[in-house]
């Protein structure tokens, strides 16, 4: 079994309705999983003027880091995700693993108050 945890993200007006429906669909790949509660916060790193709604998540599966990568594109996809979402600014989904069976592999994003807001939530 692995354990991931993973940011999700939205700069959507309805951004917060699009991330209760991707952990909806997460979840069936899962064994376990808890979220936190979606919250708005400003842009960092982007070209986007647009708020966004995060939530955080701490889930385990049988999927590989292969497989569990792939899935969330799809969900990306899926949700209107874009190739060039990033030159434009409108996503409408991303999903990020941070944190892979205790190895932290997106070091930005796990320093990001963002990020850290959600894991304070759910943490133990």
């Amino acid at each position: 079994m692995n354990k991931a945890i993973i940011g999700l993200a939205s700069n959507r007006n309805n951004g917060d309705i699009i991330l209760k429906h991707a952990i909806t669909e997460l979840m069936h790949d899962c064994i376990s999983a808890r979220f936190s509660e979606c919250y708005r916060t400003i842009p960092i790193g982007t070209c986007s003027k647009r708020n966004y709604w995060n939530c955080t998540g701490i889930i385990e599966t049988e999927l590989d880091l292969n497989q569990l990568k792939k899935l969330y594109k799809t969900m990306e996809k899926q949700a209107g995700r874009m190739p060039d979402s990033n030159q434009t600014g409108d996503i409408p989904l991303d999903i990020d693993i941070v944190v892979w069976n205790s190895n932290i592999i997106r070091p930005y994003d796990w320093e990001q108050s963002y990020f850290q807001k959600g894991l304070n939530m759910i943490s133990d």
